[in-house]
């Protein structure tokens, strides 16, 4: 399959990337919105395979090959790879090129995902969120009633002076509605719409002021802490406390998935062309926050659950922390990547609005 009949001026200004492989998945072409995407020339990609730069590499390289074998298109809607170390969600088509039932090669079309089709996981949660606000501010009301009575019981039968057993009892009592009240508390806080005020916001100092109150816990379980800051990125627009809790909820799950030990590695990272969502109106200058362990990893099955309220892998957990984090993201207008492999860690990476954008 010759490159000198492929006239550059087809694919030159087409939106999507456009790249044209032989039959081994080498690439021979790849137009100026693929250099974009990948991050790599079209001279310095030429004769390497495609998979050397998606992650996971079989997501690309099974219908490449069904293609290539059987000479039929494939499309692969929402499809999540992982491009330059950033998680992406892209749609996939994957055409034959030359004889259909012999292929000289493929031609693969990436675009990524529309506004609308973003617009639309937004609003699917919001409409989850409504639902559970509903729901909550009635569990609520008729949990806290019975429990205020309880409490109060506990604390009649723990003045008991004779009766030692009692108040032990009654201390268990007390402290575990204390806990109930207090996950009613976080759900309310979850579902609840929240005026905030946004302004400029020094990421580096929460970040700092974040990890020096972990040092103790960072200490006691042997955990190595990197902080990679870019010192040239400028403040994101947003309020501190509520990044400040996102940040916290993202941190304590780093430490808690490394009980013993590892390293802890806080990077922050200025784009100054990146995009916090794929639609072009969207794109400028953007914050990056990344924070990453080296625990045991999100198994597959469970990376489908994680932003589900209540679930947890945690004895003690409530479930409702990365959930939080989600919401906080989508009231800043940024988003949420996750990347995790077995026996090697999780690395969240936050995406924010610069205050000057």
């Amino acid at each position: 399959m010759a490159t000198g009949v492929i006239h550059d001026e087809v694919f030159t200004h087409l939106l999507g990337a456009v790249l044209l492989l032989n039959r081994d998945g080498e690439i021979l072409y790849m137009n100026p919105a693929a250099e974009r995407l990948f991050q790599i020339s079209a001279q310095s990609a030429r004769g390497q395979r495609l998979t050397s730069f998606t992650k996971p590499a079989a997501e690309i390289e099974r219908p490449l090959k069904d293609v290539l074998q059987s000479g039929r298109v494939i499309k692969i809607h929402d499809l999540e790879l992982q491009l330059s170390g950033i998680p992406q969600l892209l749609q996939v088509e994957i055409a034959p090129i030359g004889d259909v039932e012999f292929p000289s090669g493929a031609m693969v079309w990436i675009s990524e995902m529309s506004l609308t089709q973003a617009l639309r996981q937004d609003d699917r949660l919001k409409d989850r969120l409504d639902m559970m606000g509903t729901l909550a501010s009635g569990l609520a009301h008729e949990i806290r009633n019975p429990l205020g009575g309880i409490r109060g019981a506990a604390q009649m039968l723990a003045r008991e002076p004779d009766a030692p057993e009692a108040k032990e009892y009654a201390a268990m009592v007390i402290s575990e509605v204390d806990r109930i009240n207090d996950l009613v508390s976080q759900l309310l806080d979850l579902t609840r719409p929240k005026k905030i005020k946004k302004g400029s916001v020094n990421i580096h100092k929460i970040l700092s002021e974040i990890l020096k109150l972990q040092q103790g816990n960072l200490d006691d379980q042997g955990i190595a802490l990197v902080n990679e800051f870019d010192p040239s990125l400028p403040a994101v627009y947003g309020h501190a406390p509520s990044l400040r809790q996102a940040l916290l909820n993202l941190i304590k799950n780093a430490i808690e998935a490394m009980p013993e030990g590892g390293t802890l590695r806080v990077k922050t990272h200025f784009h100054s062309q990146a995009r916090i969502m794929s639609d072009d109106s969207l794109s400028g200058s953007s914050a990056e926050i990344s924070i990453q362990d080296t625990g045991a990893g999100i198994s597959t099955a469970h990376r489908k659950s994680l932003f589900t309220p209540f679930f947890t892998t945690k004895p003690t957990g409530t479930g409702l922390g990365l959930m939080m984090v989600q919401r906080i993201l989508n009231e800043h207008q940024g988003s949420l990547k996750l990347e995790s492999e077995a026996q090697k860690g999780t690395c969240f990476h936050l995406f924010l609005k610069l205050a000057c954008h």
